[in-house]
């Protein structure tokens, strides 16, 4: 249940966290020597301590989101999407654009395990990729949801360089980083 929020690298620290604390409690019914029972609590305590201290300090847990982020434009609202596929237009260039939401457990999946591909985010270098949240729900992202036919996130939407969208590029869903990659191949061999 926490996999979509928390990190799994700190999702495996709490997991050896409580099973280093119940090991620690439970020594005291295995080994009938007081102060060899509290050496055996206090060594094991502070090497798991350590451990904890090691991981979490070595732990990149945000390197893919922050890689994520970095190759997409956010958009506030609807007036920016039209000016940010307008600029493409101009330039010729095509146009990726992602609906994304926080409370989407599929985006967070997407994002970990197909955004962070290293030769998907090569080529989202090459195009103009934007990121629609609609994590409010407002107005403004009801309004987006109409106009562009979205279903709900995640949803992926594709222009050309002429600015049209190519309906039958859309992706909905969790899918992998070679079908983004082919498909913005294929926009990009239009050009």
């Amino acid at each position: 249940i926490m996999n979509p929020f928390i990190n799994q690298n700190y999702i495996n620290q709490i997991y050896l966290a409580l099973t280093s604390v119940s090991i620690i409690y439970f020594l005291k019914y295995f080994i009938s020597s007081a102060p060899i029972r509290k050496l055996a609590q206090l060594s094991l305590g502070f090497l798991i301590l350590m451990t904890l201290i090691f991981n979490v300090y070595n732990t990149d847990a945000t390197k893919a989101m922050d890689r994520f982020t970095e190759s997409f434009h956010s958009i506030e609202n609807s007036d920016e999407l039209e000016m940010k596929l307008k600029e493409a237009l101009s330039n010729g260039e095509p146009t990726m654009v992602y609906f994304t939401a926080d409370w989407c457990v599929s985006c967070r999946a997407l994002e970990k395990n197909t955004f962070s591909d290293n030769g998907l985010q090569n080529k989202i270098g090459r195009i103009q990729a934007l990121k629609v949240d609609l994590t409010d729900n407002s107005d403004e992202d009801q309004f987006l949801i109409k106009e562009y036919s979205i279903f709900g996130p995640p949803t992926i939407l594709f222009f050309n360089e002429n600015g049209n969208e190519e309906k039958s590029r859309r992706k909905i869903g969790v899918v992998s980083a070679e079908i983004l990659e082919a498909e913005i191949d294929s926009l990009r061999k239009k050009i």
